[in-house]
């Protein structure tokens, strides 16, 4: 928001900044209009800390998509249970994301937190691999599943 403040003003004639916000009394927001940045850092580091977000993890989302609600919802099921009894509380999921379908694909999530120190690699084979198990399953062909590494 401060820098793209900082684009509004560069002509001769002064800029004018809005933000609109539900809630002004927003930490982040009242640092922002006080320029603290030093301040605004150490708290989202300490909430991203606390909350095991990058930095302080990597992310894996994984995208699975299939035109039959029920069935993406029984394979994401599946997948699921598979990646939490591997990564344990790292999985977040599987959920609909905010546009659930687009065409005639239905859509769910899973976000993995993985530690930073954990070999990505090791990771990674390990979430192939279970997919290519659910891939097996009874109609499962028709699933579409992509994988993204540091999604943000």
């Amino acid at each position: 928001m401060e820098q793209v403040s900082g684009r509004a003003g560069r002509r001769k004639k002064e800029g004018k900044v809005v933000i609109q916000t539900s809630d002004p009394s927003n930490r982040i927001i009242r640092l922002l209009l006080q320029h603290d940045y030093k301040t605004m850092f150490r708290t989202q580091a300490e909430e991203r800390r606390t909350f095991f977000y990058p930095p302080f993890c990597r992310m894996i989302k994984i995208i699975i998509r299939h035109k039959e609600r029920t069935r993406l919802n029984k394979f994401a099921a599946i997948l699921g249970d598979d990646l939490k009894a591997i990564f344990g509380k790292g999985v977040l999921g599987p959920e609909f994301p905010l546009i659930s379908q687009v065409q005639k694909w239905y859509i769910k999530t899973i976000i993995l937190k993985i530690e930073r120190e954990r070999p990505l690699a090791k990771a990674k084979q390990m979430i192939l691999h279970t997919i290519e198990r659910l891939e097996k399953e009874n109609g499962a062909s028709a699933l579409k599943i992509a994988i993204d590494v540091d999604p943000y």
